[in-house]
């Protein structure tokens, strides 16, 4: 074997021998890292505006107090409907650490009747249709499908992404903290 062979076999070693702990780890934990949050300026029902830090997430160097789980929905979205239940169960069961955060996008008035009838008590924020679409693009909703749902850290690092229908097993798969 030639020297610049052996030299390119070593090369790969260290590669592989600093990649592969923190590729295990990252594997062994649940949880990818698709960067940073984004903050965003949304109103609540009763037109109180509410940004990302709102809701107890910090940054990097001062993490924040909670996990942030955000759903994007609209009204007259099917698999919005049905995964309703489970997001409101899995913020009951979960309230000392995450905060489950829907996202209209949908018009205001189908949205807030919408909500008031399927009982909805985790906290809800409308804006333009345009600014939604906006905002699930830049966290990671290329394709603008309904419903999408991400999970951010209290370091306001997104770690969870999903794409359409949430089903108990994927909610079961959401990298938090174990109790």
């Amino acid at each position: 074997m030639s020297w610049s062979a052996y030299s390119q076999l070593f090369r790969r070693c260290v590669l592989l021998a600093c990649v592969l702990p923190g590729m295990l780890l990252q594997a062994c934990d649940g949880t990818r890292h698709y960067g940073p949050a984004g903050d965003f300026s949304l109103t609540t029902g009763a037109g109180e505006k509410r940004t990302l830090h709102s809701y107890g997430i910090g940054t990097p160097e001062q993490p924040g107090s909670h996990y942030l789980l955000i759903n994007f929905w609209a009204s007259w979205c099917r698999p919005c409907v049905q995964e309703i239940p489970l997001l409101k169960k899995l913020a009951a069961d979960h309230n000392d650490e995450l905060i489950v955060l829907g996202i209209a996008a949908d018009r205001l008035e189908p949205a807030q009747a919408f909500a008031q009838r399927m009982a909805i008590d985790y906290p809800l924020l409308y804006g333009e249709y345009a600014q939604t679409e906006a905002l699930m693009r830049a966290y990671g909703n290329s394709r603008d499908v309904l419903p999408y749902s991400l999970l951010i850290d209290p370091a306001g690092q997104i770690i969870w992404r999903h794409t359409g229908l949430l089903r108990r097993a994927d909610l079961q798969r959401l990298p938090l903290p174990h109790e």
